[in-house]
Formats: structure tokens, C-alpha cells, sequence
């Protein structure tokens, strides 16, 4: 699995993620990694291990997106098994990468939403704009 953290010049540079944002929101450092993924065949998995995707968290996210887009996969699937929060500016990432992938002829889904995410998704009416899936094997398919 590849740990990916932030951009030097316009080069991405894969490595764990030294500095972030603890659970209350403030600078800190975590435990682990934020992020990892996975390829599968034309397809990435990331995999968000993050409880909370935020506007502190949306830089190190949007960096290792990007990393993993260099090589052009032709789906991009989100593991949100761990995601208990995500604010408006993470939402706005995520449906911005599914534009822009759409844009490049790649599909994009998630699947494990958790309950709390799947409330603010509907709330936002932004669930009906996402493909999402129970299962990694039903996601792979898109």
C-alpha cells in the first residue's frame, strides 16, 4: 500500500503524512497515516482511515488523490468504512474529483458509507451526484 502526503514543486511525494489534524480539529499529529490505496487492475481503491474528512484534512486529501491520478485509472473508488464525519469542504472535493474525472473518461464510486456520512450526503441532496455501493467487489464494477 502507498502512503502519500504532500506535493514538492509539481512533483508528488509519496511518504506518511507527518503533520495533520487530531480529532478536535487542531494541528497535531496522527498515529497513522490518513489515507492508503490500492490498485486493481484499471482501478485505484483509496481507502480514507481518517474518522473525520474536514477543511484541515482537505489538503493532505487532495494531494494524495492527485498522486494516485497520475497513472490515469479508469475508476477511482472511495473506501469510507472509517469516515464517521465530513464537512462541506470535503464534500465539495470529492464531488469537484468526480467532475473532473468525468471530464477525463473515468467513473468514480464509494462504498461503505457509514450512516452519519450517508445523513449528510442526503441532507445535501448530494447522494442522488455519487455512485454509491455496500461491497468493494460492487464498486470495482462500476
Amino acid at each position: 500500500m502507498q502512503h502519500c502526503g504532500t506535493k514538492q514543486g509539481f512533483y508528488p511525494v509519496c511518504k506518511d503524512f507527518n503533520e495533520s489534524v487530531d480529532k478536535a480539529g487542531e494541528p497535531g499529529s496522527w498515529s497513522q497515516t490518513m489515507i492508503e490505496s490500492s490498485k486493481h487492475g484499471d482501478a485505484v481503491v483509496i481507502k480514507i482511515i481518517e474518522p473525520q474528512l474536514h477543511m484541515y484534512s482537505v489538503p493532505q486529501f487532495k494531494d494524495f488523490v492527485a498522486a494516485e491520478l497520475v497513472s490515469k485509472p479508469k475508476r477511482v473508488v472511495f473506501d469510507m468504512t472509517a469516515v464517521e464525519h465530513l464537512d462541506s469542504s470535503a464534500l465539495g472535493s470529492i464531488l469537484f474529483l468526480q467532475k473532473n474525472l468525468k471530464e477525463a473518461g473515468a467513473k468514480m464510486g464509494m462504498f461503505g458509507v457509514t450512516p452519519k456520512v450517508m445523513q449528510i450526503l442526503k441532507v445535501t441532496k448530494s447522494e442522488s451526484n455519487l455512485q454509491i455501493f455496500d461491497t468493494v467487489e460492487q464498486a470495482l464494477k462500476i
